[in-house]
């Protein structure tokens, strides 16, 4: 399957079984976001998306698709960073 298929599909599945359960949200985080297809739903109802991928190379296609918020780090960093900030209990 290609890029441009799994993009596809995460968008139809999210559009069909995702967003009807959730709802439209201001925010909305993936980790592990892949190529952003599952984003792309609430990108078009105006949420603010993040996602974060461990691949460079898949946040850069998902850059390419949609003006979502894509970060390549390793989720792990970004918790370690938030715990820091807050010196809280996660």
């Amino acid at each position: 399957m290609t890029e441009d298929q799994r993009f596809i599909q995460q968008y139809q599945t999210s559009e069909k079984y995702i967003l009807p359960y959730t709802g439209v949200a201001n925010t909305v985080l993936e980790i592990g976001c892949g190529e952003g297809g599952n984003l792309l739903p609430y990108f078009n109802k105006r949420c603010k998306v993040t996602g974060i991928d461990i691949s460079a190379s898949k946040i850069r296609y998902a850059k390419s698709q949609f003006n979502g918020e894509f970060i390549y780090t390793d989720v792990y960093s970004v918790m370690l960073k938030w715990y820091e900030d807050r010196k809280s209990v996660v």
